[in-house]
């Protein structure tokens, strides 16, 4: 009998563990995007090679689409009015070798992202599988069997796409945009001001709209 009463205190113990570590995910998620990020960067930190590597590879992928652009330009302008010189086939070759280049650097950087999100995602289920496995069977009676497959299927691969399609490509996104913009300005001030005169507008009619 004292046996039994000492298992029925354990699982007592367990299941309000299991529901006091339930209520903190609740908490978590509504305190905002930062506190969660906080609870991820553990899993983060350790692919941080593979994110260095992305981070060291983003410069590349940010300044070849604006070099591109001006290389067909100097073939357009200059080479293709001289004939087919010796200058026109290395401005030739040039580009082919940078667009192979931009292909590859763009494939590799893809690569990591989704490499380091499937390794966190990998992580994570790991640890909430044995997590549940530690619950007691009364934890599983009284909670939705939705909630928790979703939990670690749903969730999980929200997570993945936010390292994969986010992180780093907003912010490659952010400078790819001030890039443009600078060269706009470079090439031609007032072109560059009239067409970056919508952009306030854009940002008002954004920030409406998400509000």
């Amino acid at each position: 009998a004292i046996e039994m009463a000492a298992r029925d205190l354990r699982g007592r113990a367990a299941f309000a563990d299991a529901r006091v570590i339930d209520d903190k995910d609740d908490i978590a998620r509504t305190t905002g995007d930062w506190a969660l990020f906080r609870r991820i960067w553990p899993y983060l930190a350790r692919e941080r090679s593979m994110y260095l590597l992305a981070i060291a590879i983003l410069p590349f992928s940010i300044i070849l689409p604006l070099v591109l652009p001006r290389l067909v330009k100097t073939i357009v302008d200059h080479d293709l009015p001289s004939g087919f010189t010796s200058a026109l086939a290395v401005s030739v070759g040039l580009l082919v070798l940078m667009v192979i280049f931009h292909f590859l650097i763009t494939t590799v950087f893809q690569t990591l992202l989704r490499r380091i999100g499937l390794k966190i995602v990998a992580h994570l289920r790991r640890d909430l599988f044995h997590r549940l496995l530690r619950f007691p069977v009364a934890f599983f009676r009284s909670e939705p069997k939705g909630r928790i497959v979703s939990r670690l299927t749903t969730d999980l691969d929200q997570i993945d796409d936010a390292f994969a399609t986010g992180g780093l490509l907003l912010v490659a996104d952010f400078f790819s945009i001030v890039a443009i913009a600078g060269a706009m300005l470079f090439l031609s001030l007032r072109l560059g001001l009239w067409a970056l005169a919508v952009v306030p507008i854009m940002a008002v009619v954004i920030t409406w709209i998400s509000d």
